[in-house]
């Protein structure tokens, strides 16, 4: 786990056994993972951006249950999953291409535009201003649908 997400759960409350339980889980779940992209891709299956983004979506699922950390309630798992179905749909409102960019930048750069800019080989600003560009398609699709940024 990064420096800056154990710090973020200790922050949040949780104990150092807890959050050692949220470690191992992800590392079991991240080997899990590539083990089986990797008998994908034996089996000449291509893995795209949407099934490992699937797969992260399932991993996060499986490591709070494997952690345990608490209960959810009714009311909270069914928010939860309005808000997949709604993250989801917009992702899909978006072109293909547009649609890989942002989770290869956010799901396997973090976020980071330097780096992304130096994995596609371009210039730092063709990453921001796309990053950006984008950002605003998705902002206009949450907008016709009464989403703020508050109330999302």
């Amino acid at each position: 786990m990064k420096k800056h997400l154990y710090k973020a759960c200790l922050n949040a409350g949780l104990t150092k056994n807890q959050v050692s339980k949220i470690e191992d889980a992800y590392d079991e779940e991240r080997k899990r993972l590539k083990r089986e992209n990797k008998a994908m891709e034996k089996l000449g299956v291509t893995v795209t951006m949407i099934s490992t983004l699937e797969s992260m979506g399932n991993m996060l699922e499986r490591i709070q249950e494997k952690a345990s950390l608490y209960e959810e309630t009714p009311y909270e798992t069914a928010v939860r999953n309005e808000r997949y179905d709604i993250l989801d749909e917009s992702l899909r409102s978006l072109a293909g291409d547009d649609r890989a960019f942002m989770m290869a930048l956010y799901f396997e750069e973090d976020g980071n535009i330097s780096r992304m800019a130096r994995r596609m080989g371009i210039p730092r600003e063709t990453v921001r201003d796309r990053n950006i560009r984008i950002l605003r398609e998705l902002n206009i699709f949450f907008e016709k649908r009464g989403y703020s940024d508050a109330s999302f």
